[in-house]
């Protein structure tokens, strides 16, 4: 079987999918049978009129409509990965220092340009300043005093995403972070309280920054998340097994990740999709790009564990029990 990548039509998307064939595809037993491409629309749109046996697409909602339609024409079967709003729910029963570590770890991976990343977060209003305290405190542990001079956080890919985001700073409270640099298309790790237009930016690529809104009752929230198109994954902190429970009857999600921020990708055999706006089919682990069901899903809930990089230490909760 033979494979064809075509990269995104810009000069960093090119330079990414040479670097990945020469280190990886190359050394392959049998490296003829993977081809790099490099182009614009035009290369992309005529790729997709040739009859494929699957095609694989990762990119914007927008985009993958496309996709799926010329794909329809060849009846060609499909793989979509479009991101979507990951919203993240922080119940009043949880480890607050601990769901705040991982939320802030999960939303600075690559500066929030990830898919998966945390979009918004609800938390409990008795929790709300205690999560938006020890947040700040986990961002001063991750990237120093001065986040800008820190070589683990990440810039903006580029100037219209850049300028995009900055423009959103204006949109509620920035209670932590907000420094800016136009030169480098720095932001730094920003936390956001009484945002003006959640209600019609939450269907925005966000980004970089997570906007915190408290809540007082968890129908209110579900209602919310299920009013917006299917995430790619929900994030849930709780050590309630009924809302856990009841978070996964009533949100329909490409996964759900209890108590942890990212880590379903990090485990080899969990396949890994969205459904609906989400995406289609899954990929990783067995099933890889075969059409699996969008509904199954993958749901995780580890312990509350200790992220110190010296010992590995289970948690509390605030109450004394093992979580």
């Amino acid at each position: 079987m033979c494979r064809v990548l075509c990269a995104c039509e810009t000069e960093r998307g090119g330079s990414f999918l040479q670097c990945c064939y020469e280190e990886i595809l190359r050394p392959l037993p049998r490296p003829l049978c993977y081809r790099t491409l490099e182009g614009a629309v035009d290369t992309a749109t005529a790729l997709l009129k040739l009859q494929w046996d699957h095609i694989f697409f990762t990119g914007s909602v927008s985009v993958g409509k496309i996709v799926a339609r010329a794909a329809a024409e060849n009846l060609t079967p499909v793989t979509l990965e479009l991101g979507g709003k990951c919203p993240v729910i922080v119940d009043e029963n949880t480890n607050i220092d601990t769901a705040a570590k991982r939320i802030i770890w999960g939303k600075c991976v690559n500066a929030g340009q990830t898919c998966i990343a945390p979009d918004y977060v609800y938390c409990h209003k008795n929790q709300m300043s205690t999560l938006i305290d020890r947040m700040r405190q986990h961002i001063k542990d991750m990237y120093g005093e001065d986040p800008e001079q820190s070589d683990c956080f990440a810039r903006v890919i580029n100037k219209i995403h850049y300028n995009r985001l900055k423009a959103l700073l204006s949109d509620g409270t920035v209670t932590v972070g907000g420094e800016t640099n136009d030169e480098t298309c720095y932001i730094a790790p920003t936390i956001l309280t009484n945002r003006s237009r959640l209600q019609t930016d939450v269907r925005r690529d966000i980004r970089s920054y997570p906007p915190i809104l408290e809540y007082e009752d968890i129908n209110s929230v579900l209602k919310f998340v299920r009013s917006r198109q299917k995430p790619l994954v929900c994030y849930l902190f709780s050590n309630s097994a009924k809302l856990i429970d009841e978070v996964k009857k009533k949100v329909s999600s490409g996964t759900l990740d209890v108590n942890d921020c990212l880590m379903h990708m990090m485990v080899p055999t969990l396949p890994f999709g969205g459904v609906g706006h989400s995406g289609m089919g899954k990929y990783h682990a067995k099933p890889r790009l075969t059409s699996s069901p969008t509904t199954s899903r993958s749901c995780t809930n580890p312990s509350v564990w200790s992220l110190s990089t010296t010992s590995v230490t289970p948690l509390t909760t605030q109450n004394g029990n093992r979580t």
